[in-house]
């Protein structure tokens, strides 16, 4: 699997891309070139990365996936002013 098939084509995530799609409106995100443009744009990479993280088809990614939940953590301190 690779990260351009697990966010445009993995049948098994279907529901959960439909949520990604909706996160990049009005941007779609339909085919290899949408997912370049995506990536190369840092507001939408975020959300795909974050999105592809979640979904934990990518165990490789295990530690990157710890670091985002501690930095998400991190900016809703930050949010609240703790």
């Amino acid at each position: 699997e690779t990260p351009a098939h697990i966010v445009l084509y993995c049948p098994e995530l279907q529901q959960e891309r439909e949520e990604l799609q909706r996160a990049l409106l009005p941007h779609p995100l339909r085919t290899t070139r949408d997912f370049t443009a995506a990536t190369a744009d840092p507001a939408c990479a975020g959300t795909v990365v974050r999105w592809l993280l979640a979904t934990g088809r990518l165990p490789e990614f295990r530690r990157a996936c710890r670091y985002a939940a501690i930095q998400d953590q991190e900016e809703e301190e930050e949010e609240r002013g703790l």
